[in-house]
């Protein structure tokens, strides 16, 4: 699973060689800008789908739109992929129902609204150390982060800053709208370290 993502072309790399792969879907949303510093060099997880088993895939979907993303690309990939997929993660209903027991309530991530924010941020933290210890204990294949980019991105990027042993690939489904900013280029450099961003929209 790790080594065949989703009908892909890379299209940009960096000067420093990490590539970032693009690959959009065709479902239109809006999305927010966010950005996460750049971690360490990544040590590639051991594919266990060569190995003949289940491979395993971590999702973190905690919104509504994103369990339905999330939910119809697991459906895909089971077709896709002739093993079971073993899902781990957080997430709603539609998740739910293509196997996944969530770690959590995702309604814990869902926060708007700055007071909100504010009130619920020793909430948001301890989810988020809770996420990053279960996704190293799990050693899933690949990590998806579904939308909710102020949460997801923070979790990618601690995870691969994880030197010792190895680390799964690194996904952001829903990307941060740096095209709707004066400094687009300077923001989409900083998810260079990402193995792989998958997008909604076309000219993304």
């Amino acid at each position: 699973l790790a080594r065949r993502p989703l009908d892909a072309k890379p299209t940009t790399t960096n000067q420093h060689t990490r590539r970032t792969t693009t690959t959009h879907t065709h479902t239109h949303t809006h999305t927010d800008t966010q950005s996460s510093p750049p971690p360490h060099p990544r040590t590639t997880h051991t594919n266990t789908a060569a190995d003949n088993q289940p491979p395993t895939l971590y999702l973190v979907a905690p919104e509504a739109s994103a369990d339905a993303l999330a939910a119809s690309a697991v459906q895909h990939l089971k077709r896709l992929y002739p093993l079971p997929l073993k899902l781990r993660g957080v997430g709603g209903p539609r998740l739910e129902e293509q196997g996944l027991k969530t770690l959590y309530p995702p309604q814990d991530l869902n926060v708007s609204g700055l007071s909100d924010v504010l009130t619920s941020l020793p909430t948001l933290r301890r989810r988020l150390l809770q996420t990053i210890h279960d996704v190293c204990a799990a050693r899933p294949d690949v990590l998806v982060g579904v939308d909710s980019k102020g949460f997801n991105l923070r979790l990618l990027s601690a995870v691969a800053r994880q030197r010792a042993g190895s680390r799964p690939a690194l996904v952001q489904y829903v990307a941060p709208s740096a095209w709707a900013f004066a400094d687009a280029p300077r923001r989409a450099a900083n998810l260079a370290w990402l193995d792989r961003l998958l997008v909604l929209l076309p000219f993304e």
